[in-house]
């Protein structure tokens, strides 16, 4: 079959190009150059650039799943990039289902309303431009493929990126593709969601590998998921048989070294599960060329600190397990007399050795933690601590908030409008909480029990590290600082 309809940014290669054989409208004289769609996508060919046509909808449309489904499908996005706003109708599609609404019944209000909004942005479609060509002119000295991965309840992804050093120092990056898929109607947990959004970050890899004819050791894949990790980290045949063949499908592909981990905030795959409009992924810029940390040293990158999280080591098989501990409340309270310390850092400390300690003896020595205690242990040693003496000194008070029950009005605490945080802590909520640009642990500080040994040793702890010269003030910001 001869090949017809050519088109190029190069006007030299349209000359020499047959008039029969090129694409329709090209007038060389006038020296502009169409816009071609090809494959849902719309290429600019003179810019260079990548864009999208606008899709149009009728007025006063009544929303069905068969008409929904025929409009989506108008819109094809092969390579990604507007995944994070497709998504969205994904999600909404997937709700459809889950409600068992018939195919040509009118959708609930709800419903037809985030429609209605999804699609009144689809005119904001050409105002998106990608750049087609992956890198300069310049002599590329080295070339490496970043992919990011996460996953919700809702969805989960990943979006892969270029990233080119060239001889004269300069750094160029740009999004490859993405995928984005809506998560499966059968329960799964979340790590698990997180370890199939790996999979799909690593598939997503070796595409663009044979693509661009490089190496599988020049992709570099971020997971803001310690559970993924460890499980990486560790030998497949001693997990579960989900977890067990995702991950020696994994480890058979990739080294260790080449999985990272990156904090939440920084994941750009995040987009992908929350969704966004055209306007807000226009405008992205770390969507369309990486997180600003990739321009840095790779010294100072996100560190790799892998350790045993309790959702890893549920998948964990039964075998590989030493012995379980069922430790009760009862049991755990009786472990430290707090009234026998007088320093607040060495009960941290030895309170974070005991569950150290506990929590190895459910696994063999290759899966136990080691070293010195880390910093996220030490930290939820304090948050226990705390959160076991607020229990003691307003035990009526935290029965009742737990239970969706208001709390006498001749509570101590009944003015600091206290609520339980994810972590069980007490927190004031107070107008400080309509502040947005305070920091969290500001808007809601932690409520210590007034003459308990535990705020006692607190007190103490900061007054001394501070040679005896804080105020009041500076001494609850540093305590809100670091245990907050």
């Amino acid at each position: 079959m001869f090949a017809r309809k050519w088109l190029s940014n190069s006007v030299e290669v349209l000359k020499i190009t047959p008039e029969n054989d090129r694409a329709e409208h090209i007038n060389l004289d006038s020296g502009e150059l169409p816009a071609m769609k090809t494959l849902g996508v719309v290429w600019k060919a003179k810019p260079d650039l990548f864009s999208f046509h606008s899709v149009t909808t009728e007025e006063n449309t009544v929303y069905t799943k068969r008409v929904l489904l025929k409009k989506i499908a108008t819109l094809f996005d092969q390579l990604g990039f507007l995944a994070p706003y497709i998504i969205r109708i994904k999600i909404i599609m997937q709700e459809l289902w889950i409600d068992e609404i018939e195919w040509d019944d009118a959708v609930p209000d709800w419903i037809a309303n985030n429609v209605d909004q999804w699609f009144q942005e689809l005119n904001d479609l050409p105002k998106i431009n990608i750049p087609r060509c992956l890198q300069t002119t310049s002599t590329v000295t080295n070339r490496s493929i970043h992919v990011f991965t996460d996953a919700s309840c809702k969805a989960y992804g990943a979006v892969a990126y270029q990233q080119c050093l060239y001889d004269t120092g300069e750094v160029t990056s740009v999004i490859i593709m993405s995928k984005a898929r809506v998560s499966p109607l059968q329960s799964i947990s979340i790590p698990r969601l997180e370890l199939l959004g790996a999979v799909l970050g690593l598939r997503l890899a070796e595409k663009i590998v044979k693509a661009l004819k490089l190496e599988t050791k020049d992709v570099t894949i971020w997971c803001d998921s310690l559970n993924v990790l460890w499980w990486i980290k560790n030998q497949s045949r001693k997990l579960k048989p989900f977890v067990a063949n995702r991950v020696g499908f994994i480890q058979s592909k990739t080294e260790l070294k080449q999985w990272r981990y990156i904090p939440t905030k920084t994941n750009v795959a995040d987009l992908l599960l929350r969704g966004t409009t055209v306007k807000e992924l226009e405008s992205n810029y770390v969507w369309w060329h990486k997180p600003s940390f990739l321009n840095s040293l790779e010294e100072k990158w996100p560190q790799n600190h892998i350790e045993v999280t309790q959702e890893a080591s549920i998948e964990v098989k039964k075998n590989s397990v030493l012995m379980n501990f069922a430790l009760s409340t009862k049991v755990t309270k009786q472990l430290l007399d707090i009234s026998k310390f007088s320093c607040w850092k060495k009960l941290v400390r030895i309170n974070g050795w005991i569950h150290r300690f506990i929590g190895n003896c459910r696994f063999e020595t290759d899966f136990r933690k080691k070293g010195d205690i880390s910093a996220d242990e030490y930290h939820e040693s304090e948050k226990e601590i705390i959160a076991k003496a607020q229990k003691e000194s307003f035990k009526e008070e935290y029965s009742n908030i737990e239970k969706g029950k208001p709390i006498s009005i001749s509570s101590k605490i009944i003015s600091l409008n206290p609520q339980i945080d994810k972590d069980g802590l007490l927190r004031s909520c107070s107008r400080l909480q309509n502040a947005h640009y305070l920091p969290y642990d500001v808007k809601y500080p932690i409520i210590l029990p007034k003459g308990h040994t535990i705020t006692k040793l607190i007190v103490k702890h900061y007054h001394d590290e501070a040679n005896h010269v804080m105020g009041t003030n500076q001494l609850l910001k540093n305590y809100q600082n670091d245990i907050g």
